[in-house]
């Protein structure tokens, strides 16, 4: 009996999939908790679905704007299933007025409720639904104070788009974040994530229509949406530095997701040799970064299941805040486990269970792709994985 995985978009609580098996011809849906198909995916080939547009296909979409619209509305304007069983929890001693921080300040989470949120909230997947509800009750308390309002609207954006996964709600705060301040690159950035998640091609690239600057995030979202040469031409424009370095290593990992491992490799080394302007210290880690990539294609390209060894091997590759470290378990020619047992990454979101869970699915490296907003920690396990893999090589 074969298995296969039907994919479905997002219904506005995060995206969720189903298992299918198919014995003698005849489909069987072992699991289906999603309301509307996406499209179906057997064995990594994209088969039926209104999504399943070539690249390029700008007017293609999966949901019409009208739908996507009615989506958001109706997810901004009501609670979340899981609301009444979040607690809000928050130290006594968080300003929740959340005043400016004052040049050279210390960081003190214990007081700045946007600090908390990265020091605390991120690092721990439980709080992330007491995280939007202290964020909510933060609006309760400030709505006397509209440029607040507009700095915890983007933050509960943020919180419902990257933690959550819950892109119709992201899009409602973003948006009301753009109406009561000024609408900033990170959110058109935000939204044309939420739009594409949600079903809409052409809401996306027109959300990206309003990011000016070369932007990784960018190049990232592109090839996600199948425009490649998009991307690639935003890479391209970039001359120097450490916008530059990111960019760069942006494409590279666009170019290997989509299997374009001789371009992966020059984009990477345009990170490795680059002589742009920028913190010493920091263009050195982005050439760390583009080596281990450039380790891991070569891997990649020599990796054949059949011969790995069984066993359990661990390897490192420098993510955000230090070294990530992942234990892969092989048993018969086959990926059995990706597991990352060691980190200091406080902005992983859900990479550090997402990528580990394509690497098994895929039984391999090609194809896996980062978690939006979480590329470096992405790419770490990625790459960590390779170097193990490597070593079950014989």
């Amino acid at each position: 009996m074969a298995r296969g995985r039907l994919r479905a978009r997002s219904n506005g609580k995060g995206p969720e999939r189903a298992d299918l098996t198919c014995a003698d011809g005849a489909w069987i849906l072992a699991t289906m908790r999603v309301r509307s198909v996406w499209c179906v995916v057997w064995l990594g080939v994209a088969l039926v679905g209104p999504a399943c547009w070539p690249a390029g296909a700008d007017d293609a979409v999966a949901r019409s704007r009208a739908d996507v619209e009615r989506m958001i509305s109706r997810a901004g304007r009501s609670k979340p299933e899981w609301w009444a069983a979040s607690k809000l929890d928050f130290p006594a001693t968080l300003r929740l007025e959340w005043p400016l921080s004052a040049t050279g300040e210390t960081w003190q989470p214990n007081l700045n409720p946007g600090q908390y949120l990265i020091s605390v909230i991120h690092p721990n997947p439980r709080q992330w639904q007491s995280g939007a509800r202290l964020f909510h009750h933060m609006l309760t308390v400030n709505r006397a104070r509209p440029e607040v309002l507009a700095r915890v609207m983007d933050r509960l954006g943020h919180i419902y788009t990257y933690l959550l996964c819950d892109y119709a709600r992201g899009a409602f705060w973003y948006r009301a974040a753009g109406q009561r301040g000024r609408p900033t690159g990170g959110q058109a950035i935000a939204l044309a994530r939420c739009y594409w998640e949600l079903g809409n091609r052409a809401m996306a690239v027109d959300a990206l229509a309003r990011v000016s600057a070369p932007h990784s995030s960018v190049v990232h979202l592109w090839a996600e949406m199948g425009d490649l040469p998009r991307a690639l031409k935003m890479a391209d424009s970039v001359s120097g530095g450490r916008s530059a370095a990111l960019v760069n290593l942006a494409a590279g990992h666009a170019c290997r997701a989509h299997g374009d491992f001789a371009r992966a490799r020059v984009y990477y080394d345009k990170v490795v040799n680059g002589k742009g302007s920028g913190n010493r210290k920091q263009m050195e880690v982005y050439r760390r970064r583009a080596q281990s990539a450039i380790a891991a294609l070569r891997v990649i390209e020599m990796l054949d299941l059949k011969q790995l060894r069984d066993g359990t091997y661990r390897a490192q590759a420098l993510g955000y805040r230090g070294m990530v470290e992942v234990a892969v378990v092989i048993a018969r020619h086959s990926i059995t486990s990706v597991t990352v047992t060691r980190h200091r990454e406080d902005w992983f979101f859900t990479s550090l269970t997402d990528v580990p869970r394509q690497i098994v699915e895929q039984q391999g490296l090609k194809g896996v792709d980062a978690v939006t907003g979480a590329t470096v920690t992405s790419m770490a396990i990625v790459n960590a994985t390779a170097k193990a893999l490597g070593q079950a090589l014989p």
